[in-house]
């Protein structure tokens, strides 16, 4: 059994919960953030105060009310204790369970890192899916042939050479939802509501 493939190496961040490089150090492992992503995305102080009740809701099981305040510890050193917690849980999760982490980054949010969640959810959702005011879907998404045959099988679908966007009608949302779910089975994506996963299914032939 390879390092990599080791049940030990799995509990580890091994990578970026940002931008995905390999962590390379034990600071980068401990906290699943490398050192250029923690000074550029605004992991070092919280942008906002923190929402604990939020924050425990969303963390049952992994952060009890007993975590939350040690003994002559500052608010700011309690959200950025957590945070590292949480932030290692992302990177983790990336590749075993990109609907966990994207879970995990509402509790960034509630915590008060809000630009960190944003940039982790924009970097790793590669899907985007924007409503437009006359109920057209614009959709964003990595280019495969497979990709590009279910979506042409979508009625009234149309290609934005401009934008490089398809653009499907509002009448075809749930073919829409089909394709991109036999296309991207269980991959994290941002549409009108925020980042969600789409779910997994048996992918069929095109």
């Amino acid at each position: 059994m390879s390092y990599e493939d080791s049940p030990a190496t799995k509990m580890l961040a091994v990578h970026c919960c940002c931008c995905g490089t390999a962590l390379l150090d034990a600071v980068s492992v401990e906290a699943g953030i490398g050192p250029d992503c923690r000074k550029k995305h605004g992991y070092r102080a919280a942008q906002s105060a923190p929402n604990w009740e939020t924050f425990l809701a969303l963390t049952d099981g992994l952060v009890a009310v007993a975590d939350i305040v040690h003994p002559g510890e500052t608010e700011p050193q309690r959200q950025r204790r957590l945070a590292n917690l949480i932030v290692h849980r992302i990177a983790v999760a990336l590749d075993r369970s990109p609907e966990e982490a994207l879970f995990f980054t509402d509790a960034l949010r509630a915590l008060g890192f809000t630009k960190l969640a944003d940039i982790i959810v924009q970097r790793r959702a590669k899907i985007r899916i924007e409503e437009t005011g006359n109920g057209d879907l614009r959709v964003t998404a990595p280019y495969s042939e497979r990709a590009t045959s279910l979506f042409r099988s979508v009625p009234g679908r149309r290609w934005d050479a401009t934008a490089k966007e398809n653009v499907f009608p509002s009448s075809s949302k749930r073919a829409l939802w089909a394709a991109l779910a036999n296309a991207f089975p269980g991959e994290p994506a941002i549409g009108p509501k925020g980042p969600f996963c789409l779910p997994q299914t048996t992918r069929r032939a095109a």
